[in-house]
């Protein structure tokens, strides 16, 4: 079945002619980084999104995450990487560095592939900040967030 959906799922962006790659590494619950690949198309106008896979990290250096992607594209997805448009991932040096970082590697393998750091990740610092700066805006999160599990175990509780 999981062959089946991602052979499903890269027969559309071949057919769609053009893609981008979003990358992000994220520890699992073993706290082993996982880095997940995510590509994105154009069908009838519209922004589709879809995950392909989780991998374990080989390295964490930008070079090195670089090729074990392309490798994974070229050789697991049959994707033509010259017809990726864009790359994003987040503001980390391995991944957005000039000199060493993933988007550098990728560029070199597609002058195309435009980088374009990921706007959620370029946020949640700004909103950590804000929050930061005003003890009752910290007070009003640390509410919220009690009030979320609270109705998260009662719901648990109840579907039990």
């Amino acid at each position: 079945m999981t062959q089946k959906v991602h052979m499903f799922i890269v027969d559309k962006v071949n057919s769609s002619g053009y893609f981008s790659l979003s990358v992000d590494l994220m520890p699992d619950l073993s706290h082993t980084d996982q880095l997940s690949v995510v590509l994105q198309y154009l069908k009838d106008g519209q922004s589709i999104e879809c995950f392909l896979t989780f991998m374990e990290v080989k390295s964490h250096t930008g070079e090195e995450i670089a090729h074990q992607v392309l490798q994974y594209l070229h050789e697991g997805c049959k994707l033509n990487f010259s017809k990726s448009s864009g790359q994003s991932y987040n503001n980390a040096a391995n991944m957005s560095g000039h000199y060493k970082g993933m988007q550098k590697e990728i560029l070199e393998e597609n002058k195309f592939a435009i980088y374009v750091p990921c706007a959620a990740h370029s946020l949640n610092p700004v909103g950590q900040s804000a929050v930061d700066c005003s003890q009752v805006a910290v007070s009003f999160s640390l509410q919220c967030n009690c009030s979320i599990h609270f109705f998260q175990l009662n719901q648990l509780m109840e579907n039990s």
